[in-house]
């Protein structure tokens, strides 16, 4: 494979900040979408991190299924073209592990496999912890089968280590608003009922 097809997926800083500190600021795990924009093997994610309504555990995290179908439904209803396409670019899939290591779990696999079920022929996978560690991915329809594939995370502009926690500590309330409103944190007695 020659460098033009090697597989390239940058972050715009302020993105991956959010995700960050949506990850550092909840004691549970927690998800949400970004924005992808793709030319072929090359990936852009911009804008800011999505969070949605969502139940979660220290093991689980579950985005709101009829609140995330509303959300795109209220979008596509309303005819904007333009936000329109800016909903069908939300083709990144984020999530907390805690504290424990970043790899796709069995679950993590299935949510995977359900995203290409859809229209999407490809989607991003990102799961990151407490300690700073990622495991970013790129997942593919491949038949009946999902391809899968792990690249770095790169941040585009670059910036330095002290700058990018800078930028974290700087989204800090934002983020935490967002957690208080729209992730119900269940307890372990709440999680085994379901």
């Amino acid at each position: 494979m020659d460098n033009k097809d090697k597989l390239l997926i940058e972050f715009e800083p302020e993105v991956l900040a959010d995700i960050f500190a949506a990850a550092h600021l909840c004691e549970v795990e927690i998800s949400g979408l970004a924005k992808v924009e793709r030319h072929g093997r090359k990936f852009r994610v911009y804008d800011s991190a999505l969070i949605f309504n969502q139940s979660c555990s220290l093991a689980r995290t579950e985005p709101d299924i009829e609140a995330l179908n509303l959300y795109f439904n209220n979008i596509a209803a309303a005819g904007d073209a333009d936000k329109i396409k800016e909903m069908e670019s939300q083709t990144l899939w984020w999530h907390s592990h805690v504290w424990f290591e970043v790899v796709f779990s069995g679950t993590d696999l299935r949510t995977m496999k359900k995203l290409l079920s859809g229209f999407d022929p490809w989607w991003l996978a990102l799961v990151v912890n407490k300690r700073n560690e990622s495991c970013l991915a790129l997942i593919e329809r491949n038949g009946g089968f999902m391809k899968y594939e792990e690249a770095p995370i790169k941040l585009c502009p670059k910036v330095t280590e002290k700058e990018f926690n800078q930028l974290i500590e700087s989204r800090r309330d934002t983020i935490q608003h967002l957690i208080n409103q729209r992730v119900l944190i269940l307890k372990l007695k709440d999680e085994n009922k379901k």
